[in-house]
């Protein structure tokens, strides 16, 4: 029965997505309006009415019901068919599901209650968090870590109210490729990417044995195909660079063995040209020994005897030279044929296949925070609870990490404390991105409230240099009463 069923969600499922009206009818009789472009694929009626029990398949006898069960031909098509557009998953991770972590979270806030001093330690700029209720004693271990992770963050601003919570699952892709180095030697292996669309980054992959079957319906990925489309290309994209030096390597170590074959091959027709060269050499000998008997010779007839010896010789050598040389020029053919199959025997290539893909359901908690100062803004925090980090936690001004310790400029950008920069002034926090100059001194970014100017009366061609009030309060203002000074006295002395 058990088979019977997944054979049953199995066709009702494949007639669905291919756009068939489907209609059950008493006893477990499934009815399909077959499209026109599926029943030329298929080589069916318009009509069919499918069973999927003996006892289903008997009880219309007026009207013909097709048993479909393993073996069937109608059955082995459509899995054809199906098996022709590749393998995908649809699965959801349960970490989320727990109903200690769900009323933890509606009743719970993991920022707590914390103060946050100025970079001048001299005192709190604000209360951190506000609106925070003391964490339930029963919490799973779930929320004891996420409370861990969010109560490091640091928000230098004057308060932080939690205004929303809730539990939200994003769409994963993760795409299997099979990847094929192929030369003289195949080696093939398989490479998962799981892309993330809030970031559309490569993420951590997950343990997924604890993930269960999830159907997502048309509601799985956001502006699906396109969003599809874009992902498959980033992972493309990320695959060949991971994939850079693995093939470099791979590509070194075959030219090394196409190097000792190369020389393999050249040595084995260096030793055949040899063995076809030497009878040609002795000859040679023999005719310059001939000649030199000539030379040498007392008498007219040994002389002669010489002469007719070398002159058979030189016929000989003729004959054997032409012979020699068909067979060099034979077999510099054969080594380039030989080398030519070799090269292309070693020609390395990568091929990269896509086998399957699958759609993962990440839990993840959204909390929507309400940052207020001397400006406001709504902010997201999104926590992964299979990873256990934040998720798109970045500056707003460098694209880096955003850190523990987070500023809200003048501009309503969230900055890390590299990029921020607390006027000693008026505490405000102000970015690279945003400032009206930078001071001529330390470089640093000048608040455009507090702004002052050089004290020194220092003039360039623009008026006077800009200063932070840092460095007004520790240079400036010394620098000043020196020159003030120094004037005073010239003016003494030419008095």
């Amino acid at each position: 029965m058990a088979r019977q069923d997944e054979i049953a969600r199995f066709v009702a499922g494949f007639f669905t997505l291919n756009g068939a009206v489907l209609r059950w009818v008493d006893a477990g009789v499934l009815e399909v309006e077959v499209p026109e472009a599926l029943r030329s694929r298929l080589g069916v009626c318009r009509k069919l009415r499918l069973a999927f029990s003996p006892r289903a398949a008997e009880s219309g006898p007026d009207q013909r019901v097709e048993y479909l069960t393993l073996g069937h031909p109608l059955l082995d098509r459509l899995l054809d068919e199906a098996r022709s557009r590749g393998r995908t998953a649809s699965v959801i991770l349960p970490h989320g599901l727990d109903r200690e972590l769900l009323e933890a979270l509606s009743t719970a806030n993991p920022f707590g209650t914390r103060s946050s001093r100025n970079r001048s330690g001299s005192a709190p700029a604000a209360e951190l968090r506000e609106g925070s209720r003391p964490r339930p004693e029963d919490a799973p271990a779930a929320w004891r870590d996420l409370e861990r992770r969010l109560g490091r963050l640091v928000f230098r601003v004057a308060g932080v109210k939690p205004l929303a919570a809730r539990l939200v699952f994003h769409t994963q892709v993760m795409f299997f490729f099979r990847v094929s180095f192929i030369s003289d030697e195949k080696r093939e292996r398989t490479v998962s990417l799981l892309i993330d669309p809030y970031t559309e980054e490569i993420d951590r992959p997950v343990d997924l044995k604890a993930a269960a079957p999830f159907d997502l319906g048309s509601g799985g990925l956001e502006g699906e195909p396109y969003a599809l489309h874009r992902l498959y290309r980033r992972a493309c994209d990320h695959l060949a660079r991971r994939l850079a030096r693995e093939t470099g390597a791979y590509q070194a170590a075959v030219e090394a063995r196409l190097r000792r074959e190369e020389r393999r091959i050249e040595e084995y027709y260096a030793g055949l040209i040899q063995e076809r060269v030497d009878p040609l050499r002795k000859l040679f000998r023999r005719m310059a020994a001939a000649r030199v008997g000539a030379e040498l010779a007392r008498s007219w007839s040994t002389g002669e005897r010489y002469r007719q010896a070398f002159a058979a010789l030189q016929q000989e050598a003729d004959r054997l030279g032409a012979e020699c040389e068909k067979e060099l020029a034979l077999l510099e053919r054969e080594k380039e044929q030989r080398l030519r199959e070799v090269r292309e025997k070693h020609r390395a290539r990568v091929e990269i296949t896509l086998t399957q893909a699958a759609l993962v359901r990440v839990p993840r908690v959204e909390w929507r925070l309400l940052l207020s100062g001397s400006v406001q803004r709504e902010v997201t925090v999104l926590y992964d609870l299979a990873r256990r980090r934040l998720v798109g936690w970045e500056c707003e001004s460098c694209s880096g990490p955003l850190g523990d310790e987070v500023s809200l400029c003048q501009c309503r950008a969230l900055v890390c404390r590299t990029c921020a920069t607390h006027c000693p002034g008026c505490g405000r926090a102000v970015c690279r991105a945003c400032a009206p100059a930078r001071c001529h001194l330390c470089g640093g970014p000048v608040c455009p409230a507090c702004g002052p100017e050089c004290r020194a009366g220092l003039a360039g061609p623009g008026g006077p240099p800009a200063v932070c009030a840092a460095c007004a309060a520790q240079y400036c203002g010394p620098c000043a009463a020196a020159l003030s000074f120094l004037a005073e006295t010239t003016g003494g002395e030419r008095a």
